[in-house]
């Protein structure tokens, strides 16, 4: 369930080309994350059911009933595979048969009850066991512009599609929820972004917060901290200071937060909800990891501090747009906007002045545009 949270600030920005995917939990949040990249992003996607932890492995005869049946959570991936158009590897399967055949018992491949040895000969094979079956999966290219993960387009600069203005300006008529400018190298000023009339800063959901920091152990002590929706982000740090009130193994914690562009923002108990004056950092209370003072500091006796005022938390809050396009070398791919509604969209990018080398200055130096739009969230039955 963390994942559900923590992809907001990880993943769905990254915008990944292709994502590699698996997960434990709740069935309902891991349909809930796919659903979301396919509306989010154009990714190609790869999941794969679980290998065999310690109970379902103790015995030859559990092994084989895995190797020759699917248990309900591998029909439930498969299921999401085919209504989200995902690759999907029956990894399980391929586990258990090699356990049968290498003659594997758990001590062999398993560190605990579920994890793996990465000493263990499981380890390669767990790699390998998906890489085998990539190769098949490609489709044949002109099935590329029907794919389930939706459609990424190169625009030339000398396309209908692109207008060039008078000023050296470019405006691309697009449908998608982002574009990226692929240099010429021969831009040699800033230029101004808008879209649809607006500059970029003025999309709320163009901008991300990146993932808050850690504080007891390896995982973000807040999972996601969100913006309310009547809330205009900028770009700015941010910082949650544990006061006076706090208590022992965080029962509860009392801070603040302040914004390095906003400023003091507001106090909050980790007990309840959040929000801060300006509405830009939103903190649920089920989103507080708390519970890892008890597990990292007191079960486990970790080097981690116990929660004391003046402990810190901090994340960002940075721009998926480029205002302005500064000139790139050659090649280079920069991403103008990224997170508009998935649209018809006009984004116009306009060279600013550079002294008086008027007719230098009128060129972004763009060579084309890549236009990429997510399918949604269509369930396509394939």
């Amino acid at each position: 369930p963390a994942l559900s949270r923590t992809s907001e600030s990880d993943l769905y920005p990254y915008y990944p080309d292709l994502l590699f995917f698996h997960v434990y939990g709740p069935m309902d949040k891991y349909e809930e994350i796919i659903r979301r990249v396919r509306e989010r992003t154009t990714a190609e996607i790869v999941l794969w059911t679980s290998h065999l932890d310690r109970a379902s492995s103790n015995t030859r005869e559990k092994i084989g009933r895995a190797a020759a049946e699917q248990d309900e959570r591998s029909k439930a991936i498969f299921d999401i595979a085919r209504r989200y158009g995902c690759m999907v590897v029956d990894l399980r399967r391929k586990w258990s048969r090699m356990m049968l055949e290498k003659g594997y018992t758990p001590d062999d491949l398993l560190a605990d009850t579920i994890h793996m040895n990465k000493k263990a000969p499981g380890f390669p094979a767990y790699a390998r066991f998906l890489y085998e079956e990539l190769p098949s999966a490609v489709p044949p290219a002109a099935a590329f512009d029907a794919q389930p993960c939706g459609t990424i387009e190169e625009i030339a600069v000398t396309d209908p599609r692109v207008r060039r203005g008078a000023d050296g300006s470019l405006a691309l008529a697009f449908d998608g929820n982002r574009v990226v400018a692929v240099s010429d190298g021969t831009g040699v000023a800033a230029c101004r972004v808008t879209l649809d009339g607006r500059e970029p800063k003025t999309f709320p959901d163009m901008f991300y917060a990146t993932r808050p920091s850690r504080l007891t152990s390896w995982m973000p002590m807040i999972m996601h901290v969100y913006r309310a929706d009547d809330a205009l982000p900028v770009e700015e740090d941010w910082t949650l200071t544990y006061i006076e009130g706090t208590k022992s193994l965080g029962r509860p914690v009392h801070y603040r937060v302040e914004g390095s562009v906003t400023g003091f923002d507001g106090e909050g108990w980790n007990t309840n909800d959040f929000r801060s004056a300006s509405g830009r950092a939103v903190i649920l209370s089920r989103d507080f990891h708390t519970w890892q003072y008890d597990y990292f500091v007191k079960q486990r006796g970790a080097a981690k501090r116990d929660s004391v005022p003046g402990q810190k938390v901090t994340w960002s809050v940075k721009p998926l747009f480029a205002d302005p396009y500064e000139a790139q070398p050659a090649g280079t791919r920069t991403p103008l906007v990224q997170n508009c509604p998935n649209g018809p969209h006009r984004l116009v990018v306009t060279p600013q002045a550079c002294g008086d080398a008027t007719s230098r200055a009128a060129r972004p130096g763009i060579a084309s545009f890549i236009v990429y739009r997510p399918a949604g969230a269509r369930q396509p039955d394939l």
